[in-house]
């Protein structure tokens, strides 16, 4: 199985006086821009994978809806165990790709600390040592979904990438 890990794009600052609920807060005009530029660079890095999966909240769900519209993924469907505030973190995950393991390429769209720390422990890293950059766009190849899940990073985009080479 592939797997590909993306953080949503940047979003605005938290402010209480603007989103009662965090799970309310969009992206940035810059943050969705860039984040097309990126989905768009995608469909010749990366194969589209069969389903995406996305956290219910705005700047992750508009992630999501990015790469359905200028990366032209499959729609993206909600996912309770992606979303920021899920208490599960790495073993919802691991639960996650079990239950969707007959699939040969998934994509999840999600928040920090979770998908970073998903990510170390797919490849066995000490905690803190693969954050991921909003926007940031990570692939794996799954190895094993038996006793416990592991895995080899292939690919990691940053999110400035296509911007950086114009």
């Amino acid at each position: 199985m592939e797997l590909i890990l993306i953080r949503h794009a940047r979003a605005h600052e938290r402010d209480t006086s603007r989103w009662l609920d965090d799970a309310d807060r969009p992206l940035t005009k810059g943050g969705a821009r860039d984040f097309r530029r990126l989905a768009k660079a995608l469909r010749r890095w990366i194969e589209r994978p069969e389903m995406v999966l996305a956290s219910r909240f705005v700047r992750a769900w508009r992630t999501a809806e990015i790469l359905h519209k200028d990366g032209r993924w499959p729609a993206p469907v909600e996912c309770p165990e992606l979303a920021s505030d899920a208490v599960e973190g790495c073993s919802g995950y691991e639960a996650l790709l079990r239950q969707h393991q007959s699939a040969t390429r998934i994509a999840l769209v999600g928040h920090e600390p979770h998908l970073g720390e998903f990510a170390e422990l797919l490849l066995g890293a000490r905690q803190g040592s693969l954050p991921l950059r909003k926007g940031a766009v990570a692939v794996f190849d799954i190895e094993s979904l038996k006793s416990g899940v592991r895995g080899s990073l292939r690919q990691m985009v940053d999110p400035t990438f296509p911007r950086r080479r114009r």
